[in-house]
């Protein structure tokens, strides 16, 4: 609910280029070009939430924004917090859960929510829904979680937390997201509200040693900032409250080059999500809020991010990824010898102007666009090399690893009128919500 069309909403942005790559010093000379090619392996699982979610609008609501491994199964995130169409306010968003051993999806819930965006599990063993934006009333904010005995719960505890986007654990407490920041000390059957600064929260950075919540970034003076800034808001366990710690913009977006020089006419605003912790590093990628003034530049896309903190502070580098690609989504998981591993989800195309990633809607005399997706890995969340690529009809927007496969929950994007960014009114692909797997066999 509530997203601003007020300004153009540019997920990814740009058209794409030649494709080109940056590599991490000392890492070999290799490519997008040479990654195995594994189309012909991929399995096609089907698409569950066709039945609630059919084609034609509502299927950008089988977005699977976010797949998540719990206890052997595969979760599924879908649904839709949009006022406006497509698929305006898609809830209540039932919860898919894929059974290797059945090779079956099942529903284990429904959720009185417009949409599940992120998944967390926590020490205690349980898997979290954050409620983005809860069919109810807005004094309190909701999560979902699976408990031990298999059994769903609704925690409406959250004071204020209409739109719980992201949760954390740090130091025995869990922490909710919102226009403030809600604490809870006994595993949500209580929480306490931190207003912190009363911005709005997007994602969190947990690290081993720290907690910082993230809002917007600016890029350029705005009703909030007297600036260029990153609105960041750090734990202070002592007082068990959040201090403003903010940055430069750089230091969060480092070596980005930005295309155009944003201004109060031309404004340009940042969010940090995807927030994956990996070992002692936090990865992140981007999304961004480009006004009709802004938009003409066609900006390059950002790319993908790995964190560090130290004294309090984030200090981050870009990874080194062909140029021109998309990034959608990270995942982390063990090896059969407890080696941790991570990997990153890129995708490359043609994206027509002013759509989202590799929009595989073509003019209407045109055929459709395939697009190629890759997976890359890492032992350090710093330095990726390929691991394989695949070609489907569209964009793979999430994915997971899990027991020898790879699993991907396949998109779709929003076609906009270039003048005023509303959805055009078609153009949704009809595969979004497809689920598909490879085998891969990840060595230590």
């Amino acid at each position: 609910m509530n997203r601003n069309w007020q300004n153009l909403l540019l997920m990814f942005g740009g058209a794409f280029l030649t494709l080109t790559l940056r590599m991490p010093l000392g890492a070999e000379d290799t490519s997008a070009a040479n990654t195995p090619d594994l189309t012909g392996r991929i399995e096609y699982l089907g698409i569950p939430l066709r039945e609630r979610y059919p084609d034609g609008e509502f299927a950008y609501a089988r977005n699977v924004w976010t797949m998540q491994t719990h206890e052997g199964r595969i979760y599924l995130g879908a649904g839709a917090y949009d006022n406006s169409p497509p698929a305006a306010n898609a809830g209540p968003v039932p919860i898919f859960a894929f059974d290797p051993e059945t090779g079956t999806f099942e529903q284990e819930f429904t959720v009185p929510d417009e949409q599940v965006g992120v998944y967390r599990v926590f020490s205690d063993g349980q898997l979290y829904a954050p409620g983005i934006d809860p069919r109810e009333g807005w004094d309190l904010g909701n999560f979902y979680r699976k408990k031990k005995d298999g059994e769903w719960e609704k925690v409406r505890t959250f004071p204020k937390g209409i739109h719980n986007l992201d949760m954390a654990e740090f130091q025995g407490k869990i922490f909710c997201g919102c226009y403030g920041i809600g604490i809870s000390e006994d595993w949500g059957k209580t929480m306490v509200l931190r207003e912190a600064g009363g911005y709005r929260i997007h994602s969190f950075f947990q690290f081993p040693t720290a907690l910082l919540a993230s809002s917007e970034l600016y890029f350029q003076k705005s009703k909030y900032t007297d600036g260029p800034a990153a609105l960041l808001y750090r734990y202070v366990p002592e007082k068990n409250d959040f201090e403003a710690a903010p940055q430069d913009v750089s230091e969060l977006l480092p070596d980005t080059p930005i295309g155009f020089t944003p201004t109060e006419d031309a404004p340009l605003k940042v969010c940090l999500i995807g927030t994956t912790p990996f070992k002692d590093r936090v990865l992140y990628r981007t999304r961004r809020y480009l006004s009709k003034a802004a938009a003409q530049y066609r900006m390059k896309p950002f790319g993908a991010y790995s964190a560090e903190v130290k004294d309090g502070k984030i200090h981050a580098v870009r990874l080194a990824l062909p140029e021109n690609i998309f990034v959608m989504d990270f995942t982390t998981w063990r090896t059969e010898d407890g080696t941790e591993k991570c990997a990153v989800l890129f995708c490359e195309g043609i994206a027509p102007l002013k759509q989202t990633p590799a929009e595989t809607e073509a003019p209407k005399d045109q055929p459709r666009r395939i697009v190629r997706n890759h997976v890359w890995e890492s032992s350090d969340g710093v330095n990726f090399v390929p691991l394989f690529s695949f070609e489907a009809e569209t964009f793979a927007r999430s994915f997971a690893y899990l027991n020898g496969w790879f699993y991907f929950g396949l998109g779709t994007g929003i076609p906009r009128d270039p003048e005023t960014g509303k959805w055009t009114g078609g153009g949704l692909h009809e595969k979004s919500g497809m689920i598909l797997r490879i085998p891969f066999s990840v060595s230590p």
